[in-house]
């Protein structure tokens, strides 16, 4: 009976991990996006409204994007989460929105910046399950990436150099037609 009800336990745990590893490779193909002109301003007062007690810092003018609100939003809260996260005290998160005119191509950059204890290893950011937190599983950074990058564009993280924290810029092109 002992022996029945540990091989149960192994069973049920491979089937877990077979479910998970079929999960994590949905991440890894192409998302469907609905692509609409997006109010970056418009969008991040959204989050402001998910996280009062952040008092998000925005500054730069308002950049209309083509781009999936939704899924952008979804990337801007993980990224804002980890923030927290890493110890970012309440009304230190900039959202900084600037144009990158690069090889006759604008792009909106938003960059967040915390003053959390910044990136541990920055080599391992985006390793699919390598984690730093005790409650992670390490998929978060590596599914924002995937994102931004269904949607165009890019998603980078560093520390920052003028403090303690870190940066994330998502940098997309700005579509001026539909």
């Amino acid at each position: 009976p002992r022996e029945k009800e540990a091989l149960s336990v192994i069973e049920e745990r491979c089937q877990h991990l077979r479910d998970f590893v079929a999960r994590y490779a949905q991440f890894q193909q192409p998302i469907h996006t609905e692509q609409t002109l997006v109010s970056v301003h418009a969008l991040i007062e959204k989050i402001q409204g998910i996280y009062p007690q952040q008092q998000l810092l925005l500054q730069g003018q308002d950049i209309h994007i083509k781009s999936d609100p939704v899924l952008l939003q979804q990337v801007l809260i993980n990224l804002l989460k980890n923030a927290e996260e890493a110890g970012s005290p309440p009304g230190t998160i900039e959202l900084n929105l600037n144009i990158v005119r690069e090889q006759q191509q604008d792009f909106c950059e938003i960059q967040l910046l915390d003053q959390g204890q910044g990136i541990i290893n920055e080599d391992n950011l985006f390793v699919p399950f390598y984690t730093t937190k005790s409650q992670g599983q390490g998929i978060g950074l590596n599914l924002c990436r995937h994102i931004v990058e269904q949607l165009g564009g890019q998603l980078s993280l560093r520390n920052r150099m003028d403090r303690m924290g870190a940066c994330a810029t998502i940098r997309l092109p700005i579509t001026r037609s539909l």
